[in-house]
């Protein structure tokens, strides 16, 4: 689909590649908006959330998104 995630794959030291896949409920994706386009939400849009992180910024159509 448009926003599958995709598995962690670690291979080192000349053996087999390891596939890791992340558990669905540690998958945090927020859907985008916009306060002044209404179409802008039809487009079914979705950004990553990273609690994590901080001073990240999002530019979208002249406007800045802050984490």
């Amino acid at each position: 689909g448009r926003f599958d995630v995709v598995p962690l794959i670690r291979k080192a030291n000349g053996q087999d590649p390891e596939i890791f896949e992340y558990p669905p409920e540690i998958i945090l994706e927020v859907p985008m908006e916009h306060p002044k386009y209404e179409w802008f939400k039809e487009l079914d849009l979705k950004w990553y959330a990273l609690p994590a992180v901080a001073n990240m910024f999002l530019w979208v159509g002249g406007l800045e998104f802050t984490a």
